[in-house]
């Protein structure tokens, strides 16, 4: 295997597994409706306690989800709070297995393009709420909207290493 061959897989196997993790992760948190502020985090780190950690259930994703006011599109606040996790935990295992790497990319890529516009929406209209990412307390804002931008790079980093990856001879047998 030449070296820029293995560069390129190295590449694309480190950013799918990055991305891949991080979607299992999220969809784990709120499946579980695990909720940790980032002091509880200090604090289980530092001293071993779990006072900063709650779990909520499926139900609180969905209050998240509500505090959007997707007033429009109501009736489907409560379906996406059940399904949105389990897409995001088998679309972060395709990634970290390299299983349909393709399709599990474009859903991630899909899905954050989703998540922006939703941050996006709460920025204009004001809305002072959690953004309701891997059981965190974080806000929408500027921050969360560069956050996905860069797991969006990651994916796209991915595609293009995979794509590459293909393009590329096969390494000739050396004859004897």
């Amino acid at each position: 295997m030449t070296r820029s061959k293995t560069v390129w897989l190295w590449v694309q196997r480190l950013c799918r597994w990055a991305l891949g993790g991080l979607f299992v992760f999220a969809g784990a948190a709120k499946l579980m409706g695990l909720k940790f502020s980032w002091a509880g985090v200090r604090l289980l780190l530092a001293e071993g306690s779990l006072d900063g950690f709650k779990v909520l259930g499926i139900t609180a994703f969905r209050d998240e989800i509500r505090n959007y006011r997707l007033e429009p599109v109501w009736w489907i606040i409560h379906p996406a709070a059940i399904v949105m996790p389990w897409i995001e935990i088998v679309t972060g295992l395709a990634l970290i297995f390299g299983i349909w790497m393709v399709e599990a990319a474009v859903l991630i890529l899909l899905m954050l393009l989703l998540f922006n516009g939703l941050v996006g929406s709460a920025i204009y209209r004001g809305l002072d709420i959690n953004c309701g990412c891997f059981g965190t307390d974080m806000k929408v804002g500027w921050l969360k909207i560069a956050e996905n931008m860069l797991l969006f790079a990651l994916g796209v980093v991915a595609l293009v290493a995979r794509r590459r990856l293909h393009r590329m001879p096969a390494a000739e047998p050396t004859s004897t």
